[in-house]
């Protein structure tokens, strides 16, 4: 069960009944099932064909990067994945629309209707007018833009749209969609990212010759297990690692008790060579040395 929103419904907020969500992804599709068990009427806006947002279609072997007990809803377990598995981009598509199924999300949605601006009402009544795509304007009490970090257009550097001499495919991560397009190419992926990561290990099993990473500096990536015995999760998404890091870098503004920075300045030292033989087992682990050793922390 959902704890109360307000408990005072007297308050500047008390007017909202009707309630516009854009976008139904994970984020969108919680909010609207917080919205309609507290009898809010509730309308999510997507411009695609179904729910999922970002994990509906991504690259070739996309997945999420934590374990499916930290990547889940907490009144919705994911059933389908086992206890300390990385659950694959379909895997995790299947269980969002599992989901919107189960709390009946789905009257509420109205796909392929893209929003294209919001406006306070004309009407003098507080709240705003939705502009849909093709649809005309319809008005709400309160909207909710929940399109995520990945929604908007790929970035793509200038130098893309006038190839030159070069003669092969040029595009983003994002429409690697089929590991058929590398077989048998030579395959250049510019970054080291995630996704950059990804692409590169999925393109390596069909292409010509290993696929060449083309990056600014190297950065510090974190295995799955550390040292091949140690959950990642278990060192840096703790309790315990949080302190470590807080005694190594501090804490954020008014994000930790005063005793964790008197801690840092008593321990920073400790910390700082813990962190290095933490970095110099990452690079063993990883073989990054020399010109790949990252220059940044690894936190």
């Amino acid at each position: 069960m959902y704890a109360p929103l307000q408990t005072d419904r007297s308050t500047e907020f008390a007017y909202v009944k009707s309630v516009g969500v854009i976008g139904a992804g994970v984020s969108g599709l919680q909010m609207a099932r917080a919205l309609l068990a507290h009898g809010y009427q509730v309308t999510v806006f997507d411009k695609a064909l179904k729910v999922g947002g970002l994990w509906r279609e991504n690259y070739h072997s996309y997945g999420v990067q934590v374990p499916k007990q930290l990547f889940q809803f907490p009144d919705f377990p994911m059933e389908t994945v086992k206890w300390g598995e990385y659950a694959t981009g379909a895997q995790t598509q299947a269980y969002i629309e599992s989901y919107a199924q189960h709390f009946n999300l789905m009257p509420h949605i109205r796909f392929n209707t893209p929003v294209e601006g919001l406006m306070p009402r004309s009407d003098g009544q507080k709240g705003y007018t939705f502009k849909l795509g093709g649809h005309g304007h319809e008005n709400f009490d309160f909207a909710v833009v929940a399109t995520g970090m990945y929604s908007q257009v790929p970035n793509m550097p200038e130098w893309t749209k006038t190839k030159g001499d070069f003669q092969g495919q040029v595009f983003h991560s994002s429409k690697y969609i089929d590991q058929a397009t590398a077989s048998g190419k030579s395959v250049l992926v510019i970054g080291a990212a995630k996704s950059s990561i990804d692409v590169t290990l999925s393109a390596s099993q069909v292409s010509k010759e290993p696929p060449t990473m083309l990056f600014r500096e190297a950065h510090w990536c974190t295995p799955r297990w550390i040292a091949g015995i140690i959950p990642f999760q278990y060192v840096f998404l703790s309790r315990l690692g949080q302190a470590l890091v807080t005694w190594y870098k501090g804490a954020w503004p008014a994000g930790a008790p005063c005793i964790h920075s008197c801690l840092m300045w008593i321990l920073f030292p400790i910390m700082w060579v813990a962190f290095r033989i933490v970095e110099l087992l990452f690079a063993c682990q990883r073989g990054q040395f020399g010109c790949y050793y990252p220059k940044l922390d690894v936190v």
